[in-house]
């Protein structure tokens, strides 16, 4: 038994963050319906085709046209059985497309209304439109990111995104916690500026504890960070003094461990750069798996860089069951399921994506009839 088994969610949303959430919850066992527009579905489909896959796995498919007064009134006839609610609609739209949580909630004062957009919904600027890298600038990710001297960059991984997903989601499962207690829905207002800064947060720490900038980025020491082998990148975090001590008498640094100002973390955050540099001269004499080999025996910490290639052939990660096949058009593709293990629990997730609308008569079927369909069809209302 899954922990959100019987539960239901109508899944409204695009792009990313609510997609991935209303997934998640799938993840967990609750029946996702998502409500597409009309003919081609969700634009998504077609503008960036891995995104929607990584997001809408294992969901059932509605098309519904919002604008239509009749498509409207089918959502709320759903939202009425319905537990969850989620969108990513800006604030204007959703009341425009009569999604907004009054509209909602008069259909069923008990479900859990969960919208996701840049800024949320209680500010003048909530209708200001954002993607991933606009949060993470937003929320200072980027002036963390990069060369020290150099431009800012962005992640390979959508930080902001992600953070808005699983804050969504916790969110969800509090509010459902809740209800179970008071019997009363709940409005979930996710701004993903507010959650990427929730992840910034130990840096805030940092600034103030040093009142210094990018520089004193956290995790700036000597002994951390990536380095180059003769054959490719590794990672090494030699933390902690004991490992620290290690690393200078295996690279041959004793002269760091006999001065105990040379020997400080202080000194090792102020001369990162120098410390990594000579580092990275001796590490660039051998191939990773000496060194690899040389730092597991010493307890130090280091691990390669992974491409993705590495991931779905990584031993670790089949014998986990977080790398599995399916098929992507005919072709061998890979995903990750829901990846924490629970005793007792299996999770599991049909990995297939959903047609555009290829479950809209079977869900309408519980609360119209089949003549009511076939007009609503042939009027392009579903």
């Amino acid at each position: 038994m899954l922990p959100l088994e019987n539960f239901k969610v109508l899944d409204l949303s695009s792009y990313f963050p609510a997609p991935f959430s209303a997934m998640m919850l799938g993840d967990l066992g609750a029946e996702v319906i998502k409500i597409e527009r009309t003919g081609n579905g969700d634009a998504q489909r077609i503008l960036e085709t891995a995104t929607f896959i990584s997001a809408n796995q294992g969901k059932k498919s509605v098309t519904i046209n919002l604008k239509e007064k009749a498509g409207r009134d089918i959502l709320y006839s759903l939202a009425s059985k319905s537990d969850v609610l989620i969108h990513n609609y800006l604030p204007s739209r959703a009341v425009k497309l009569g999604v907004n949580y009054e509209k909602i909630r008069a259909a069923n004062p008990s479900i859990i209304y969960c919208s996701i957009n840049g800024y949320g919904s209680s500010t003048g600027v909530g209708d200001k439109p954002l993607h991933n890298v606009n949060a993470m600038a937003a929320a200072g990710t980027l002036a963390l990111s990069g060369e020290l001297d150099g431009l800012p960059s962005e992640p390979g991984v959508w930080i902001a995104d992600l953070a808005a997903s699983m804050y969504a989601v916790v969110a969800i499962l509090s509010a459902l916690m809740l209800r179970y207690k008071t019997g009363v829905g709940r409005q979930i207002d996710v701004a993903m500026v507010d959650t990427t800064l929730a992840w910034v947060s130990p840096s805030i720490i940092q600034y103030f504890l040093t009142k210094a900038g990018k520089e004193k980025k956290l995790f700036s020491y000597g002994g951390y960070g990536v380095f180059k082998a003769k054959d490719g990148y590794f990672t090494l975090a030699a933390l902690e003094n004991k490992k620290w001590s290690r690393l200078c008498e295996l690279l041959g640094f004793r002269e760091w461990l006999t001065d105990s100002i040379v020997n400080s973390i202080e000194w090792r955050k102020e001369n990162c750069r120098l410390i990594n540099k000579r580092i990275n001269d001796v590490l660039a004499t051998k191939e990773i798996e000496y060194w690899l080999e040389l730092f597991y025996k010493n307890e130090i910490t280091a691990e390669p860089v992974s491409e993705i290639l590495d991931l779905v052939q990584n031993p670790y990660f089949l014998e986990r069951g977080v790398i599995r096949e399916m098929q992507v058009a005919s072709q061998l593709n890979y995903y990750v399921p829901f990846p924490v293990k629970m005793n007792d629990v299996e999770f599991s997730r049909m990995c297939k994506v959903p047609n555009p609308g290829e479950h809209t008569e079977d869900i309408l079927g519980s609360i119209l009839t089949t003549d009511q369909i076939q007009k609503l069809k042939a009027k392009g209302v579903i």
